[in-house]
């Protein structure tokens, strides 16, 4: 996992209304390492099984990066299969 400095982040997810200022902003670089460490915290995808999948992804990268989620965006290191 490597830090960057603050960046700015032009998308945002649907229904958030609040965004903090670019300068409080972080975007973090998820390597191999660690988005293998995420897969593995993951039971079930929403596409089979809709009712019991409640957890977006970015959650699971704060939980693994201990980031706080309010100020932090993820950046795959190589594109996802």
């Amino acid at each position: 996992m490597m830090w960057t400095q603050p960046a700015v982040i032009n998308s945002a997810p649907c229904g958030v209304t609040f965004r903090p200022d670019a300068e409080q902003q972080y975007a973090v670089l998820v390597s191999t390492a660690t988005l293998h460490e995420a897969e593995r915290l993951i039971d079930s995808l929403e596409g089979c099984n809709p009712e019991g999948a409640e957890i977006p992804f970015d959650n699971i990268f704060d939980r693994v990066t201990g980031a706080d989620p309010s100020v932090t965006d993820y950046v795959l290191g190589q594109p996802g299969k």
